[in-house]
């Protein structure tokens, strides 16, 4: 995560130390406020003290403490795909009447993050065409093709900053592309995003092939120890191309 002041400017961050003013750290995720105090004992420093730290409805600093989990995993020649569907605001859970995974040509996509976000991916992306036969490399593919379609529509949303991490399947294949742009195609077979990823991945363990009812398991473990994640489950696959939605039991 790069801090940068309310300026931007390094020569302007030292100029603010210098001339000991109030200072503001801004990223899209967390803004913090601080100003100059003297120190109880009498010497030449002073000491910077954090006076106001301030975090969007729903997120915190960090990319994992995203109140959801999607969780993705090969079966076969295909790519399964499995999330939650509680919604997170404030001290406030509710369950979205919109799963979180859904279908663009021959992609199923899922989104986790600030809510606005990924309606803009869901309902305003042109999501370009994978042919493999032209372009054979996928993470290419999505980096140079996908990533700016999505930078794009985000841009023209006035979202470019958005806190969202989303996850796509096409085929066998499948990729994770983070808030700044970068993109990760695990070659483990399976990933997950969202706060509840970890108890996933754990349930899951590294050594495959898992079936569609483990990576459902995966979520349904998940959604019962990590309180970002509950709701009935929805499931996906690039070989149906249809979203299902089953109890979380």
């Amino acid at each position: 995560m790069t801090l940068r002041s309310s300026g931007g400017h390094p020569e302007d961050d030292l100029s603010r130390v210098n001339q000991r003013k109030p200072w503001l750290i801004k990223t899209s995720q967390i803004s913090i406020g601080l100003r100059w105090v003297e120190p109880p004992v009498s010497n030449d420093s002073l000491s910077p003290v954090v006076v106001r730290v301030v975090l969007p409805i729903g997120f915190t600093s960090t990319r994992e403490n995203r109140m959801t989990v999607i969780v993705a995993a090969r079966s076969g020649k295909h790519v399964t795909v499995a999330a939650d569907r509680q919604t997170t605001a404030g001290g406030s859970q509710m369950e979205n009447s919109e799963p979180k995974l859904f279908i663009r040509g021959k992609y199923v996509i899922g989104c986790a993050g600030d809510v606005r976000a990924a309606q803009v991916l869901r309902y305003t992306a042109n999501w370009p065409t994978w042919r493999p036969k032209e372009e054979p490399d996928w993470l290419r593919f999505v980096v140079t093709k996908v990533v700016p379609e999505m930078r794009r529509v985000l841009s023209q949303a006035n979202e470019e900053d958005a806190d969202v991490i989303t996850l796509i399947a096409n085929r066998g294949r499948f990729a994770t592309i983070y808030e700044n742009g970068a993109v990760m195609a695990d070659r483990s077979g399976r990933t997950a995003i969202g706060s509840g990823s970890a108890e996933a991945l754990g349930y899951l363990g590294k050594d495959g092939p898992w079936g569609p009812e483990e990576i459902v398991t995966a979520v349904s473990r998940s959604s019962a120890t990590d309180i970002g994640c509950s709701g009935p489950i929805s499931v996906a696959d690039t070989r149906s191309l249809e979203v299902f939605t089953q109890d979380d039991s």
